[in-house]
């Protein structure tokens, strides 16, 4: 009777790293100025130990340029200011994709696993010369919704300019202002600041009307109004 042993080596296959969104919603302000943070960092692992994760936003899936990612962190950023706007048709939300790569030390220094010279691989996947070291590259693509967060605009008042009859009985509207606001639904109030010697006009709040407060205010002769 002979015994004998024998051995099975386990050579170890590199798994694409897992990416998943933050736990809280990724939402950025209407007037995010660039560089701003979006939400929290992206998460990225990979169980193969000593393997390098890289973040990118896949070409022409950053929301038209208005978004860019730390390759190390994680982090989404704003790429653009003056890029987004909440009222606009499609401007409540943009969509991205995100990948995840990782750089793993499988191969041998300008040979792949099988001693082959290997080559660079401009779809990202299998056997890639880094820095003249042959790696094995894999990664993962999720998408991430941002949504934009609504800021309320000034609204602007266009500039106004009449002529009124001295006469001009009180009360008599001679104007209204014109205003408007990118924010759908706001009410506006105005009121005069300065320049109205002796009461001489009123402003209706909410109606936005000039008239006639004080007649005895317009007196073309002596100099008022």
């Amino acid at each position: 009777f002979r015994s004998f042993g024998s051995s099975i080596d386990i050579e170890d296959t590199n798994e694409a790293p897992s990416l998943k969104l933050p736990k809280a919603e990724l939402t950025i302000d209407e007037d995010a100025s660039t560089d701003e943070n979006v939400g929290k960092p992206m998460i990225g692992d990979d169980e193969d130990e000593n393997d390098e994760i890289e973040y990118k936003i896949v070409d022409g899936k950053d929301a038209d340029g208005r978004f860019k990612i730390d390759k190390s962190s994680g982090q989404i950023k704003v790429a653009k200011e003056s890029a987004f706007d909440f009222e606009a048709t499609d401007g409540k939300e943009h969509t991205i994709e995100i990948e995840c790569t990782d750089n793993h030390p499988a191969c041998g220094d300008g040979d792949d696993a099988d001693g082959n010279a290997c080559e660079v691989n401009t779809a990202g996947d299998g056997c890639v010369v880094t820095t003249g070291v042959c790696v094995f590259v894999e990664k993962t693509i999720i998408e991430a919704k941002i949504r934009v967060v609504d800021v309320n605009e000034k609204p602007t008042i266009a500039n106004l300019d009449v002529d009124v009859s001295e006469d001009l009985a009180e009360k008599k509207t001679f104007a209204k202002l014109s205003v408007s606001d990118e924010d759908k639904d706001d009410d506006h109030t105005c009121k005069i600041i300065d320049g109205n010697e002796n009461s001489a006009f009123a402003l209706s709040s909410a109606g936005h009307e000039f008239s006639i407060n004080n007649g005895t205010a317009l007196d073309f002769e002596g100099g008022k109004g």
